[in-house]
């Protein structure tokens, strides 16, 4: 905490050495926690989205819908706190 920077610069070296499909994704979603944890909510829900698609493309519903659900946690906009939630949910089933 408090050198994210350094954490997002950690993970895309980790990102590069990553052996299988969920630990990459895994390793992504870390990365964009770090936006949500400086408060830097546009860059977060951007790099939320993109691996959200991510995971899509690599078929991993479990994962999509987690990024979905940890960008619907810091919305201050309930509505779309809800359809963030609509999206992990539908990635989820």
């Amino acid at each position: 905490m408090g050198e994210e920077a350094r954490a997002r610069a950690e993970y895309a070296a980790a990102l590069e050495k990553t052996t299988t499909r969920v630990q990459s994704v895994n390793f992504a979603l870390q990365s964009a926690a770090t936006y949500a944890r400086e408060q830097d909510f546009a860059n977060a829900d951007s790099a939320f989205q993109q691996v959200a698609q991510l995971a899509h493309n690599k078929d991993l519903g479990t994962l999509e819908a987690e990024a979905w659900r940890m960008m619907s946690v810091y919305q201050k906009d309930n509505a779309r706190a809800m359809e963030l939630t609509a999206k992990a949910e539908a990635a989820a089933a």
